[in-house]
């Protein structure tokens, strides 16, 4: 039975409409053939009086006349998701060439139901039934149990070097599998796959990494070539690899289309057959080498998609449904990010006021990530190799996931975990943190990367203190860290700390999480912070929801990726902005989100005048508050958008 929970099967229904897999049958009427090996549509009984059954009804509403589209004939008429059996059904037989004639349609729709079955670890299987191909969901693991074997033999060179120099096999059609000697922390494991078709031609393949297992950690196996007979069919279960390139994927599917499985099952790898990752993921040589690269990690869950031509998308496209304690209803957060664009964007942001329940749909995420909570995203649960939450607010009182084997995942804040609750950090734990922090981005050689944002932030005097240049490279003064953080105000040192942290754990398609960044920060702090994070979430392709209630930050990013989160008494809604966010002025922003037209015109031109007479924005909240009751967000906004203002004139010639 399909696992797709319903708001996937509506999603995926929604896909193949918008794919125009229904057109051509709607056209021909063969739409009634395939509705009629489902539903008994000549006893089921009409909606319109003038026939006697279904199948009437379908021809005159849905063929003859447009009255019924897709989605109202299969779930209001014929209840589609009220029935998983036939939900099921209808995605076998869409893309059959019994019912659909243009073959590039039938490719396309086979990669898109598939791209929703495989994270279920199910997936679309072809075969002949009489005269035309037909499709079945079927188990991953059903269908790899009955791949056929590979029969092309493998060759080890295991004195080969960098470019895979080899001596040409003398069987054709071979492998051959030319050892280099890279070394991983210890473990030797890189090979250079060839293919032979026959003595004259020669197809390099590319890079793959192959360990053993290794069942005494005091002796571990190191050296993969010592272990490997010089020839074989199929690597034994000791085994495991991982393609270390896309194309190593791309160019085994194009050149093996017909056994592109066999050759990966008789190497073990690990990213397209996953009992074997499940086996492997806790082996001495497994984080070591295999999962070394960034580039490898992320093959690790996108190979079985590149293998079937699907184009992995879902980090870049999700919806998130989510239910704010206080609310009746969902609240669906639709995720966009644009990697590829002009101008990239890697940074969502949700600005709203507080009590929204922003904070409750930032903390829970991840949590739902972990669980695995396949019935709230869609179209997929995405694929994101870390997930980091950040929090600059010193009352985070939130719960947050356990980093787990098969969930990465990092709280960076101020404050810390201590039995069932969190408290405050203390100087020494954040100095601490920072040291093992600056050992990692050491050893990675992400020193650079800290240091071309701390530039943006510390004095050039300071900047040389921490880092000190050698040849090519920079070091950087762990010790000295530690000591300039104590000079600094607090919202520098804060955002020393947390930037700090986010380079020496981000990833390849690491997903930040980031709740109010404005907290305990100054303006032109907060710029900073964001201009760091697009440098970031650049540099390590990775991508950040930001969660704020200031402009400040929106600003900062495209509308496109900009949305606004309200609550109407028992229900958050979450809705576009309706003008250009990005470099947009402070105060038609705060209107836009806050609604300032609220504050009374005679406030405003109060204030306004207090700014330009001289007076602080603490002089003017001090007289505006009554017995130090917290001002209003909306007028605390409107106060920073007026001293904001006056900074930026000042700027201008």
């Amino acid at each position: 039975m399909i696992l797709l929970p319903l708001v996937q099967q509506r999603s995926l229904f929604k896909a193949l409409v918008d794919k125009s897999a229904f057109e051509s049958l709607r056209q021909s009427a063969r739409i009634l053939d395939l509705i009629g090996r489902i539903w008994d549509i000549d006893s089921l009984p009409s909606t319109d009086a003038r026939f006697k059954t279904m199948r009437g009804d379908i021809q005159q509403h849905y063929i003859n006349n447009t009255d019924w589209n897709e989605e109202y004939l299969f779930s209001e008429i014929l209840g589609i998701y009220r029935n998983i059996d036939k939900f099921q059904k209808v995605i076998e037989l869409v893309p059959s060439d019994e019912f659909q004639d243009d073959e590039r349609l039938i490719e396309i729709l086979v990669q898109l139901i598939n791209s929703y079955l495989i994270p279920h670890n199910q997936r679309l299987v072809a075969k002949r039934q009489q005269d035309f191909t037909i499709y079945e969901v079927k188990n991953s693991k059903a269908v790899d149990e009955v791949i056929p074997s590979n029969t092309i033999p493998f060759f080890v060179e295991r004195d080969s070097n960098k470019q895979g120099v080899h001596e040409t096999p003398s069987i054709f059609p071979s492998f051959v599998l030319a050892a280099d000697s890279w070394d991983d922390f210890g473990v030797s494991s890189l090979f250079r796959l060839f293919y032979y078709h026959d003595e004259s031609e020669s197809l390099q393949i590319g890079k793959v990494k192959i360990i053993t297992c290794t069942t005494n950690e005091e002796e571990p196996r190191t050296i993969t070539k010592n272990y490997l007979s010089d020839s074989f069919t199929e690597l034994d279960n000791d085994f495991c690899s991982l393609g270390q390139s896309s194309k190593y994927y791309q160019t085994i599917k194009q050149n093996f289309p017909d056994s592109y499985r066999s050759v990966l099952w008789a190497l073990k790898d690990c990213a397209i057959f996953t009992d074997i990752e499940d086996q492997f993921e806790q082996d001495y040589s497994f984080k070591r080498s295999l999962l070394r690269e960034n580039e490898a990690e992320r093959l690790l869950r996108d190979a079985k998609f590149i293998v079937e031509g699907i184009e992995v998308q879902n980090r870049e496209h999700f919806t998130y449904h989510f239910q704010t304690p206080f609310s009746e209803d969902e609240t669906l957060l639709e995720v966009s990010f644009n990697s590829k664009a002009i101008l990239p964007s890697r940074l969502f942001a949700v600005v709203g006021k507080n009590g929204v329940g922003k904070t409750q749909m930032i903390s829970n995420l991840p949590i739902d990530l972990s669980q695995k909570k396949q019935e709230l995203f869609e179209p997929q649960l995405p694929l994101f190799s870390k997930i980091i939450s950040v929090s600059t607010s010193l009352y985070d009182n939130c719960k947050y996931p356990e980093k787990s084997n098969d969930f990465n995942y990092e709280y960076i804040g101020l404050t810390v975990k201590e039995g069932g609750n969190r408290r405050i950090i203390t100087s020494d734990e954040i100095n601490f943190k920072l040291q093992e922090a600056c050992k990692f981005i050491n050893a990675k050689g992400r020193t650079r990367s800290l240091r071309d944002i701390l530039t943006k932030i510390l004095s050039s005097a300071v900047i040389d203190s921490l880092f000190r240049e050698s040849g090519k490279k920079y070091k950087l003064d762990i010790n000295s860290l530690t000591d300039v953080r104590q000079k600094l105000s607090s919202g520098e040192s804060t955002l020393v700390y947390l930037l700090t942290c986010i380079v020496s754990t981000l990833r390849y398609d690491t997903l930040l999480l980031f709740d109010e960044p404005e907290t305990h920060l100054h303006p032109n702090a907060i710029t900073t912070l964001i201009s760091a994070l697009y440098k970031l979430l650049e540099e390590f392709d990775s991508y950040a929801i930001v969660m704020t209630h200031s402009p400040l930050v929106i600003r900062e990013v495209k509308s496109n990726h900009v949305c606004i989160m309200e609550r109407f008494e028992n229900k958050s809604v979450i809705r576009k902005v309706q003008q250009e966010t990005l470099g947009a002025n402070i105060s038609i922003l705060t209107d836009e989100i806050f609604g300032n037209k609220d504050i009374p015109q005679y406030y405003r031109e109060i204030i306004s005048k207090l700014a330009d007479n001289g007076k602080t924005e603490d002089d003017i909240i001090q007289a505006i508050s009554t017995d130090n009751t917290p001002l209003p967000i909306g007028l605390q906004i409107f106060i920073k958008s007026i001293f904001q203002r006056n900074e930026e004139s000042e700027i201008l010639p």
